[in-house]
């Protein structure tokens, strides 16, 4: 009896383990089932998508006057060439400004301030040179770089590393377009673009630049005094910057920044960052199975 009991025992043992190998190759077989149509459907679709995105933005931020695909596109562009007023309580600053593409093209400004122009109102525009907003063409040219990697991409026979390893390039250069937007470098001047773009020119002591703030479009106005001679050991509480050009230290006798929401930068960075969500809901995906598998492979 105590044979035939221990027999029975050992078999049931058996049988358990047998079903146990036996899930687990199911489990094995069902997970390389995913990450088959993950990087064979899943993938290579998603990065389709991705794509398609990336080329929508592209044209959306080029696009001007003419280049809408379709009627509606063409009210759109119209809507977006509408002037946005430049204003400052007290109108120490007034104007408007034209965004098109990824250019300022028109733009009237008058500053009064006590120290410019002694006193009196000076008015200067934008017409024949527009002023290129350098942020949003460096955001286009990331986005193209990403487009065009995803372009000369190998989809088959991909690994999940390999796939992870694309997804990570094309979610950097995505990041980087977004990070052009946000970056406003306040620490200098470029004098000679401000002198360029505006007629009539800027007196020597004025610097008016046109730069992207997040959804903004950013009207920035220094009145200056050059610094001769070496700096002061304590400045105090003036402000100092740099012309880029120039590369003169001058103190900063008056600052202001005006901000102002475009429809054109809201929606330019709506796209950017749904492309950015894609990759990551991706990456993510990818990120879970290459988990699993390293736990049951």
């Amino acid at each position: 009896r105590t044979t035939m009991a221990t027999t029975s025992s050992l078999g049931s043992r058996f049988n358990d383990k047998a079903e146990d190998e036996k899930a687990i190759q199911l489990e094995e077989l069902q997970l390389r089932r995913e990450i088959h149509w993950l990087l064979t459907k899943e993938f290579p679709y998603s990065c389709s998508r991705i794509r398609q995105t990336i080329d929508e933005c592209i044209h959306y931020i080029k696009r001007g006057p003419g280049q809408g695909r379709t009627p509606e596109e063409e009210e759109e562009i119209a809507e977006e060439r509408k002037p946005i007023a430049i204003d400052t309580a007290g109108n120490t600053v007034e104007g408007y400004a034209v965004l098109n593409g990824w250019n300022v093209s028109e733009a009237k400004i008058t500053v009064k301030l006590q120290r410019l122009n002694k006193g009196a109102p000076f008015k200067t525009e934008i017409s024949t040179t527009p002023w290129k907003l350098t942020q949003l063409q460096d955001a286009h040219n990331y986005l193209v770089l990403a487009r065009d990697d995803l372009d000369t991409t190998n989809f088959h026979a991909l690994s999940i590393q390999q796939a992870n390893k694309i997804i990570n390039r094309i979610a950097l250069k995505i990041k980087q377009a977004q990070d052009q937007l946000l970056m406003t470098d306040t620490s200098s001047i470029n004098e000679y673009h401000s002198q360029m773009a505006f007629l009539p020119k800027l007196p020597s002591n004025l610097s008016m630049e046109f730069s992207i703030s997040h959804k903004f479009l950013d009207l920035t106005l220094y009145l200056v005094q050059n610094m001769s001679g070496p700096r002061k050991a304590n400045p105090g509480a003036h402000e100092t910057i740099v012309d880029q050009h120039k590369q003169k230290l001058y103190e900063v006798l008056e600052h202001i920044t005006i901000h102002k929401p475009h429809k054109k930068l809201e929606s330019i960075f709506k796209f950017i960052q749904t492309i950015y969500d894609l990759c990551s809901e991706l990456r993510e995906k990818l990120l879970a199975l290459a988990s699993i598998t390293s736990n049951h492979m």
